[in-house]
């Protein structure tokens, strides 16, 4: 599973960016609407109608928390709202959250705020694990957490509101450490480095974060001289 930024472009050039925990089911979800005509942007839809499916292009492999962040970056230096297929500066900036992004079939007002107060007297507990337990997708949680939706909830409840912005990026995340996995890499001065986050690791050694994880990952031989250990 790939998290990170990702670029879906046509064949006449019109592009567009996106944000996933995993980039290859979104794309495949992406295809998916697409052809049976239920995609939610208009923009993509009416490329598709005349140009077919886009290719994808992976820009950024990342954490989770930085999703957001790199997304609107990306964005922005594509220019793909003025100039491409994007219809706002990121994911939860939506009138409203839609397909993936609703985990509510009518998105009921009191079902937000009571999401957010279960968040706000949670605040130690990873967003995943709130989701699962709350029954709610994964996304619509992040989006409330993090205060990329739903700001409304500042005038309705605003102390909760409060609490739960200022813990944004403080929570349990899914890092490689977290979940038990090591990862090791030799320089290209043959010495053995830990890697526990590649976005930072690759940021701290000036090293593309895509590549770098192709080579962890067992995908590319190299990048930039840095390989995997040999096998003993």
């Amino acid at each position: 599973m790939l998290t990170g930024i990702y670029l879906l472009k046509f064949s006449d050039g019109s592009s567009y960016i996106g944000q996933s925990i995993d980039i290859h089911r979104r794309y495949r979800g992406h295809c998916n609407k697409l052809s049976k005509g239920t995609h939610v942007n208009s923009k993509m839809s009416a490329a598709y109608v005349k140009f077919g499916i886009p290719t994808l292009e992976i820009l950024l492999e990342c954490e989770e928390q930085e999703l957001d962040d790199n997304e609107i970056a990306a964005i922005e230096i594509f220019n793909t709202i003025n100039n491409g297929l994007n219809i706002a500066p990121a994911a939860g900036d939506f009138p409203s959250l839609k397909g993936e992004f609703n985990g509510f079939s009518k998105n009921k007002d009191s079902d937000i705020i009571l999401i957010a107060e279960y968040l706000a007297a949670n605040l130690d507990q990873s967003l995943k694990v709130s989701a699962t337990i709350l029954g709610i997708h994964y996304s619509t949680v992040k989006n409330i957490a993090n205060g990329t939706s739903h700001k409304w909830l500042m005038d309705k409840i605003p102390e909760t509101y409060i609490k739960l912005i200022s813990h944004k990026g403080k929570r349990a995340i899914n890092t490689s450490k977290g979940k038990g996995i090591n990862y090791y890499i030799n320089s290209p001065n043959n010495i053995t480095f830990n890697v526990t986050n590649i976005s930072k690791f690759a940021k701290e050694h000036s090293l593309n974060a895509g590549a770098l994880g192709e080579v962890l990952r067992g995908l590319a031989s190299q990048h930039k001289g840095w390989k995997l250990p040999p096998i003993k």
